[in-house]
């Protein structure tokens, strides 16, 4: 497997010094990646990624990702924690109350606190929960991406620039739906780690005034993290979307030191 790996991260490197190369060119080599190191995770193993070159700029003058190498690791070096609830009873009981996350994840999620980190739960015990406001977010047609960034402010050092990219979608059947609410870094490589990572995802109907189907999933020392959430339509109802809200903590030394960005796809209607 390391040999496929090896081959794999020499493509990705020739296609991000390439100046020729698109966007489009290097996430095909990165979703060639992506499922090495799914096989690797699931062997309870990790890739360790070192950036080894500047960020690359093509030849319409977009920023490519750096050039990286890879280390299999016998053990995980990221954290990561993921939950989900189609109890429609339970979200509106919570829903648009004066409460902290903590007491969010814990009515929604039982036993969540238990299993999360001490320091985040500490952090969540006193911070308000955020509600969107009605379709709160940048609109797209069932798949939609926006960019956060920060800088290394130090101008004593050389100033790194960091991009995750957020995406959220929604699959829909006769009687349930899919949704999932997805962010990964880009720069300055796709596998550079940040200190944390939390998305949530929330299904609608419309009309609705709060979700019937949410995920939470918060990763730690990671490059990506997946809320993914499954739900049973409601009766009678039709036109179903979804809402995310996706949460950067950059490492120490950006402004800002996190973001928070909010995406919602369009209506899904059956029939």
């Amino acid at each position: 497997m390391n040999s496929e790996l090896q081959k794999a991260i020499e493509n990705y490197n020739s296609v991000v010094v390439n100046k020729d190369s698109s966007v489009a060119d290097v996430n095909k080599c990165i979703d060639q990646i992506d499922l090495i190191v799914s096989k690797i995770n699931e062997l309870g193993m990790d890739v360790d990624f070192k950036q080894t070159s500047e960020v690359h700029v093509n030849n319409k003058e977009v920023t490519l990702p750096a050039c990286i190498s890879a280390e299999i690791k016998p053990y995980m070096l990221s954290q990561s924690y993921h939950f989900s609830c189609n109890n429609s009873t339970v979200l509106a009981q919570v829903w648009g109350t004066n409460i902290t996350v903590a007491e969010f994840l814990e009515k929604v999620y039982p036993g969540s606190l238990k299993i999360l980190p001490k320091e985040s739960v500490s952090l969540y015990e006193n911070t308000p929960m955020t509600w969107p406001t009605s379709q709160e977010g940048k609109t797209g047609d069932k798949q939609i991406a926006s960019t956060i960034s920060s800088n290394n402010d130090d101008m004593s050092k050389s100033r790194t620039y960091y991009q995750c990219d957020h995406y959220v979608h929604e699959t829909v059947y006769s009687g349930s739906a899919n949704f999932y609410a997805y962010s990964k870094m880009f720069l300055p490589t796709p596998y550079t780690r940040v200190p944390q990572i939390a998305v949530y995802s929330y299904i609608y109907y419309e009309g609705g005034t709060e979700p019937f189907g949410s995920a939470f999933s918060s990763g730690y020392y990671t490059f990506e993290e997946t809320a993914t959430g499954n739900a049973n339509l409601p009766p009678g109802q039709n036109g179903f979307y979804t809402q995310s809200s996706h949460n950067v903590i950059w490492p120490i030394g950006c402004v800002p030191p996190s973001s928070t960005v909010w995406l919602v796809t369009g209506y899904i209607y059956i029939g």
